[in-house]
């Protein structure tokens, strides 16, 4: 059997000390990611240990192979069944990763800005019912320029929330008992002073009881349309670039009301279409959104995460790769940020998180004549 195709892959830990899976292909490796706060449509996860097994029984079919990224993934789509629930969609991104890693070149001259979580709360840890504050860094020149913008943002809201900040959630934001609001006011104004976006990921699902939105501090318990108005108002009070998931994950219709009234804004679904084709559709038809995250854990494979991207370029919205909440030192999306030429990658800013950013860095230096992404 040649080194390049040996397969291997074990249990590692991610960012919140949970096992996850490591596959190695070759000398190329892939670590599947984890959510939180996860979509009820997702390709769907089985125990680490489990998918560790499945990637080991696999291996006879997988070795002694020239496999290409297409023919992998969707081999592995078929073996995987509905929503890769025979093989789990872990197993599956693990291996997908790490033929990609194996393979991998710079194709691409093109960088994506970092969407950086710098305020966090919910699912994700922290005192807010709003689930992450963004900072866009959607003016600078040079990858390295975006990242100490995304930096100098969470250094100053740091020293302003003072005694008050608490640490870092799972994402690597920082936590502190304050509230919405509050923390809204500081992160607008040290944006406008950087020159930066603001954006929130309202992760609108776990909030909604199936009848009424549930905030703990400022807004109360909120019906379907006291909460739009309440989301509008905060996007026309703050100037907000983006809002990801405003509503929760069935209602569409809500989300199209938002995207109306609020032209200007990117209304992004993550929830609302969990990188899966169908969604994406539904999401289409009620012009629900005009921006979507790609998140390939969701789907169970790169190639169906590029499948995602080209659907949304075709349907002119902002294709938005995404970490999870669960990471491990996996480079992999920066790179598919720069080889697809993505706008934006959404990859926080500090603790493991930093693992993403240098790679960027690393693909900056790697390329002949860099920008920026001109698509936003």
């Amino acid at each position: 059997m040649s080194d390049d195709f040996e397969i291997r892959a074990q249990c590692v830990l991610n960012n919140r000390c949970e096992w996850t899976v490591e596959a190695h292909f070759g000398d190329g490796r892939g670590i599947a990611p984890s959510g939180a706060s996860t979509g009820q449509f997702e390709a769907k996860t089985i125990p680490a240990t489990e998918a560790v097994k499945q990637i080991q029984s696999m291996e006879p079919e997988l070795v002694d192979r020239s496999w290409q990224q297409e023919q992998l993934d969707r081999w592995l789509e078929k073996k995987g069944g509905d929503q890769f629930a025979h093989i789990g969609s872990n197993a599956a991104i693990a291996l997908s990763f790490a033929l990609y890693n194996q393979r991998f070149s710079l194709q691409s001259q093109i960088f994506p800005f970092p969407l950086g979580n710098v305020f966090g709360g919910k699912q994700h840890g922290g005192y807010t019912d709003i689930q992450e504050f963004l900072v866009l860094p959607w003016r600078s020149h040079s990858i390295q320029e975006a990242i100490e913008v995304n930096i100098e943002a969470y250094v100053r809201l740091k020293e302003e929330l003072g005694g008050n900040s608490v640490g870092m959630n799972d994402e690597g934001a920082l936590i502190a008992n304050v509230s919405d609001m509050k923390a809204l006011d500081m992160i607008a104004q040290i944006a406008e002073d950087l020159d930066a976006g603001v954006g929130l990921d309202v992760a609108a699902s776990e909030i909604w009881n199936g009848e009424r939105y549930q905030y703990t501090n400022d807004a109360g318990q909120l019906d379907s349309g006291e909460h739009i108005a309440f989301i509008q108002e905060l996007i026309e009070t703050y100037n907000l670039m983006y809002v990801e998931d405003p509503v929760h994950d069935t209602d569409l219709q809500g989300a199209a009301v938002l995207r109306k009234q609020c032209p200007n804004t990117y209304i992004c679904g993550d929830d609302l279409t969990v990188t899966q084709r169908t969604h994406m559709e539904k999401a289409q038809t009620a012009d629900s959104v005009n921006a979507v995250i790609i998140k390939p854990n969701q789907t169970g494979t790169v190639t169906l995460a590029h499948d995602a991207v080209e659907y949304a370029r075709n349907q002119q919205w902002l294709p938005v790769l995404s970490h999870r909440s669960g990471e491990a030192a996996d480079p992999t999306i920066s790179r598919l940020a720069v080889n697809w030429q993505l706008p934006v990658i959404k990859c926080g800013v500090a603790g493991m998180r930093t693992v993403k950013l240098n790679e960027l860095l690393r693909l900056w230096e790697q390329a002949s004549s860099p920008r920026m992404s001109d698509a936003i």
